[in-house]
């Protein structure tokens, strides 16, 4: 029998990946999907589905959307 202590470091980092796991098995809201349907179009909408191996912008994980909304922010605080 395991008798040893998880650190609070080691329980922090498992509630963190149980997190991450729910966000990409998540489906994005509707506000998040908006973001991305404004700022993907045309070809780099074609791109980012390929690349996302999906078909159509709903088909992206919660988890994937906020990294492209995260990615987006930062790009135009850069601006």
């Amino acid at each position: 029998i395991d008798t040893s202590v998880a650190s609070a470091e080691e329980v922090q980092n498992a509630q963190l990946n149980q997190q991450i796991s729910k966000m990409d098995t998540e489906k994005p809201t509707e506000a998040q999907l908006n973001v991305i349907r404004d700022a993907y179009k045309g070809e780099n909408l074609r791109k980012l589905l390929e690349k996302n191996n999906v078909e159509r912008i709903e088909d992206l994980s919660k988890l994937k959307v906020i990294e492209l909304i995260r990615k987006l922010s930062e790009r135009e605080a850069a601006k």
